[in-house]
């Protein structure tokens, strides 16, 4: 799952970028209302973490932008906060849940996780591919029957986007602008990755489309 974070203390917004990313999720930062709003068009994300009080535009004038332009994206107000009006103000916006500083680690992942399930509609832990297979989104296990496996990073963020978009025909430019950001893997490179989950998960749900992507056959 990607996610967008907006905060504009460096050390809280590095603080939780690794907390995220230590659960398995992609988090990308954003320090100003304006650089969040840039990343939002460039990038497909899962969820918002916004704060309201940054530079520039502020959380709650962002997200109502978000909206007004049809985004739906998943969002979750993190703020100092706490008086009634304010909280109102967040859900008719259009935010998901309201996260009052401070808060702890393991309150914020359990509330993205609810959010993740309600707007989805899978459990963002773990998903069942096939009779026998699940697959943990958040720690990259792979169970089939009585063996479990990690997948590397990033073979686990290959799969965990491949079963968010099932059914789509994911191409190579969109797979690796999700998983690889900047970088510009071969399509060799790929071919590993994708052959070595196949057969980890079975081959019958993964289909290539030659000189296109690869779908994730419906569960």
């Amino acid at each position: 799952m990607k996610i967008l974070l907006l905060e504009d203390d460096r050390i809280l917004a590095e603080t939780i970028q690794e907390a995220l990313s230590n659960d398995g999720y992609d988090c990308e930062l954003a320090f100003t209302g304006e650089s969040a709003l840039e990343l939002s068009y460039r990038t497909k994300f899962d969820l918002y973490l916004l704060d309201i009080n940054v530079p520039g535009i502020i959380g709650t004038v962002l997200l109502k932008e978000l909206r007004t332009s049809g985004d739906t994206t998943p969002a979750v107000f993190i703020t100092s906060k706490s008086d009634e009006l304010s909280i109102i103000e967040g859900y008719e916006i259009g935010c998901d849940d309201y996260l009052r500083k401070p808060f702890s680690l393991v309150e914020l992942t359990a509330r993205l996780r609810a959010i993740f399930r309600r707007a989805y509609g899978f459990n963002e832990q773990s998903v069942a591919i096939g009779d026998d297979v699940t697959f943990n989104l958040s720690s990259f296990m792979v169970t089939a029957g009585e063996n479990s496996e990690y997948l590397p990073k990033k073979r686990g963020k290959i799969l965990s986007y491949l079963l968010k978009n099932q059914g789509r025909i994911i191409e190579k430019d969109e797979l690796i602008a999700a998983i690889w950001n900047d970088a510009f893997p071969s399509d060799a490179v790929i071919r590993v990755h994708m052959s070595s989950i196949k057969k980890l998960i079975g081959s019958e749900f993964i289909t290539t489309i030659n000189g296109v992507g690869y779908r994730f056959e419906k569960l």
